[in-house]
């Protein structure tokens, strides 16, 4: 084994881990653009099953990026909404989506339409494909 730092304990790794996983970024635009947002809102908005979506939620919310807060109603009304250290992400997210929109320009590749969802930092909404 090399002398040197674990991979394991990279910064870099532990980022996409918390943050960069293929449906986190979506979910993380998603509660940000509507200040909360309610699990079935998620469905509509992407195409995600409830299955990946609980296990997406659940690991933000064990990360911190996200509160899940529950009202005492009859049914049950359960919301998501970003943390401090959520709403921090903000402005990496929307400097990791203008890169890749310039890159996608400069390639000359299809930009997709499909999944509405705004930059986190302003109320202007942009489609995402995934």
């Amino acid at each position: 084994m090399k002398n040197g730092p674990e991979i394991n304990n990279d910064p870099y790794l532990h980022t996409m881990k918390v943050f960069l996983h293929r449906w986190k970024p979506f979910i993380i635009q998603a509660i940000k653009f509507d200040g909360c947002t309610r699990f079935n809102k998620f469905t509509r908005q992407m195409p995600i099953s409830e299955k990946v979506l609980a296990q997406n939620l659940r690991e933000l919310e064990s990360d911190g990026i996200i509160e899940r807060i529950m009202y005492p109603e009859v049914p049950p009304r359960v919301e998501y909404r970003l943390t401090e250290t959520g709403r921090s992400l903000c402005p990496i997210l929307d400097i990791l989506y203008d890169w890749g929109w310039h890159d996608m320009k400069r390639k000359n590749l299809p930009i997709g339409r499909s999944i509405p969802l705004a930059r986190c930092g302003t109320a202007t909404v942009k489609r995402m494909k995934i």
